[in-house]
């Protein structure tokens, strides 16, 4: 839930950071100069990665304290903005808005001023959720740079992001007259681009990941790893396919995780199962299959699978995104969906103010993925009627075809 804070949190400026204890885990507010709202946490050594966490919709920086923590742990600064035109201005909606343009400037703003005040940092990781993966697409596209004009942001990870804002916007106006949450953003999305797509189609066009595709490939980071449940409830799985060819076809190495089954144990109070099947009450604890996760969760397998990915990009020893797919399920881990199928990632080598330490060397170790990537011949045990992606054949068909018409009525009053 929103304003979760860890029992034992320090808020710290920035300048203060050399007289925190170096075991000390700090979750701060962003600094003043930056003029943004928002948290960051720094490691206990002096870092050499940044993580830059974009937050979805209707959520903000509140509900990513525990990855902050986590990525500072790991040995990076972590950095979670809310986005300019957010907040609570139309209660009791919180944090209302769909500011797809300030957000991706918002996020790049972040990451430039931390390279600026921490040098030693060499490798910037870039992860958003849901909405956040439409701002985290977009700033890319901006093609920012660092100091020394090289490129910005080195690996991106998309987590069910929005990345056809046409279609979301479609599928949102859809259901309005029926569904508040549909309703809702319509409006936010409306607010953003000026108007109904038919007044302002540029602008639509403009805001949508796919449709700057080369622009982000232009961006020049190494590689993208996209996640997303197959039966995802309020951003159609088809999203994830056609981010992944696209960036494939312009040169971006992109791995793709298709989650299929969730952990019948996981639990994120307040925050329902979001698959297509739980549009009918009191379906959605019934259904096998994964939806739509709530960034803040530590449970929930989705979220589960792009921190994990994002863990292992962080970690030198690992694979880089290698145009890779793979099938994330609860019973049978992660396994290659193609026959080149290999585990993904990458990461940076290891007191400043730019830690809870001074003095300290940094220490490298991302510590193991809690996914095992497993090799298998063949996928016919999984009791699911959808098959793997790139390109699902056979009874997958029915699945993808049956999930994008019903997925106009997920777009429920639910937090993404």
């Amino acid at each position: 839930m929103f304003g979760r804070v860890a029992p034992l949190l320090f808020v710290v400026p920035i300048a203060a950071l050399a007289a925190v204890p170096a075991s000390a885990s700090t979750v701060s507010p962003l600094p003043p100069p930056l003029d943004l709202s928002g948290l960051y946490s720094l490691p206990a050594q002096t870092p050499t990665q940044l993580v830059v966490f974009g937050h979805g919709h209707q959520n903000s920086s509140a509900s990513w304290v525990t990855h902050l923590e986590e990525a500072a742990t790991r040995g990076a600064v972590a950095v979670a903005p809310d986005y300019r035109g957010t907040g609570p201005a139309q209660a009791p909606i919180p944090y209302y808005g769909w500011p797809a343009k300030a957000g991706a400037e918002d996020l790049v703003t972040v990451a430039q001023y931390f390279l600026q005040h921490c040098p030693t940092i060499k490798q910037v990781y870039l992860l958003g959720v849901s909405m956040g993966g439409n701002m985290s697409g977009l700033a890319l596209a901006n093609k920012p740079v660092k100091a020394d004009g090289s490129p910005l942001f080195d690996y991106w990870v998309d987590v069910e992001g929005v990345n056809n804002l046409t279609e979301e916007y479609l599928l949102a106006r859809g259901v309005a007259p029926v569904n508040s949450g549909g309703a809702v953003a319509q409006a936010e999305i409306e607010k953003e681009t000026g108007g109904p797509i038919e007044s302002v189609p540029s602008e639509y066009i403009s805001r949508s990941n796919v449709t700057r595709v080369q622009d982000i490939a232009a961006s020049g980071i190494k590689g993208a790893v996209m996640v997303q449940a197959v039966e995802d409830g309020l951003v159609p799985y088809n999203q994830s396919l056609e981010m992944t060819t696209a960036l494939r076809a312009n040169g971006v190495p992109t791995d793709l995780y298709s989650v299929a089954r969730r952990d019948p144990n996981q639990s994120d109070p307040g925050h329902d199962q979001t698959t297509i099947l739980g549009i009918v009450p009191g379906m959605g604890p019934m259904d096998p299959l994964a939806g739509h996760g709530w960034e803040g969760s530590n449970t929930h397998i989705v979220i589960k699978t792009g921190l994990e990915r994002l863990w292992a990009l962080m970690d030198a020893s690992t694979a880089r995104p290698s145009n890779a797919n793979f099938l994330v399920d609860s019973g049978l881990g992660t396994v290659p969906a193609t026959d080149t199928a290999k585990s993904t990632s990458p990461a940076a080598d290891g007191g400043s103010r730019c830690s809870t330490a001074k003095g300290d060397a940094h220490t490298e170790g991302a510590g193991t993925l809690g996914v095992s990537t497993a090799a298998v011949g063949s996928l016919g045990g999984l009791p699911l009627t959808s098959t793997a992606p790139p390109v699902p054949d056979g009874r997958g068909l029915w699945f993808l075809a049956a999930a994008l018409l019903p997925a106009a009525l997920a777009l429920r009053p639910r937090r993404r």
